[in-house]
């Protein structure tokens, strides 16, 4: 009986480290995958030139087809620094390794809503940080 006790408590014990250790992991690799992404693609700010494209791709801004590809923003901001709204571009060149000509084949993009106003009655930040019904 002792023996059984002894085994059940041990199997727990491997049991819980396994978790551990498993939880862990997924923690490491989570981390690293929100550095790759940060360092390869996401947003960055700027302006990008995109009207001689010849294809024009509107998305959403959580759309999958906004994944691993580098989007560059112009925002306009609130004194605080909130995105009030914004435009996010990205540009795949019609180019290959040998050709000199870079032109712009397709133009990703997708429009930046404002950060903070929660309140549907309130939904409009303006430069003053604040959210107003309307907008100014």
């Amino acid at each position: 009986m002792m023996k059984e006790s002894v085994r059940n408590s041990s199997q727990r014990g491997s049991t819980e480290q396994g978790l551990g250790c498993l939880v862990v992991i997924v923690l490491v690799v989570g981390v690293l995958i929100w550095g790759v992404q940060a360092i390869f693609w996401g947003e960055r700010e700027g302006t990008v030139k995109y009207d001689d494209c010849r294809e024009v791709v509107t998305l959403e801004p959580e759309s999958p087809r906004t994944l691993f590809k580098s989007f560059t923003c112009s925002y306009t901001k609130t004194k605080s620094g909130r995105v009030i709204r914004g435009l996010c571009v990205h540009v795949d060149n019609d180019s290959t390794m040998f050709s000199a000509s870079h032109t712009c084949a397709t133009a990703f993009v997708y429009e930046k809503g404002n950060e903070g106003c929660t309140d549907s009655r309130f939904p409009y930040l303006h430069y003053d940080d604040r959210c107003y019904s309307q907008p100014q």
